[in-house]
């Protein structure tokens, strides 16, 4: 899988291809998933979100498909991301625990702050912030994402659950 290295000591490969789960919910995200990773060799990476909604999809076929033998979880690539209204030192380590219980896959490899400019007011992030995000027993790298700034008018947080 071609790769990019993050230069680090830790030695993180990041795939250059993954497969994305926006606007893919229930079977739609399933399905995506599953022909991924069981009808090509090479495409090992999954991108999904929290407020995507289809993270329980997802983590489902990625263990159906290591349950199968098609593929193990350190062939795999996964990144999900925190979303704007689950950012800081307060609200994120609750946002990772729910991330990692509905994929259910054992940790994730890249943990991406999503929309960090959406709203303002909660992206602000400081040392603690990422501290917190590089909790032991998660193998989890926290990362800004860059996006276009979004309209940082109020909007009521969506359910997550």
């Amino acid at each position: 899988m071609p790769s990019v290295s993050s230069g680090s000591s830790e030695r993180v490969s990041i795939p250059r291809v993954a497969l994305g789960t926006f606007r893919s919910t229930g079977d739609d995200a399933a399905t995506a998933v599953r022909c991924a990773l069981r009808q090509t060799d090479n495409l090992r990476a999954i991108d999904t979100a929290c407020i995507y909604r289809n993270e329980l999809e997802v983590g489902r076929e990625i263990r159906d498909a290591i349950r199968d033998g098609i593929v193990s979880r350190a062939d795999l690539f996964i990144t999900s991301k925190i979303s704007p209204f689950e950012m800081g030192a307060a609200k994120a380590p609750a946002a990772v625990e729910g991330i990692l219980r509905r994929l259910d896959i054992g940790y994730l490899d890249l943990l991406l702050i999503h929309w960090p400019g959406w709203c303002y007011e909660h992206s602000r992030l400081t040392t603690r912030d990422s501290r917190v995000l590089r909790s032991p027993g998660a193998r989890t790298h926290a990362s800004l994402r860059a996006r276009p700034p979004f309209p940082t008018r109020s909007r009521k947080a969506p359910a997550f659950e």
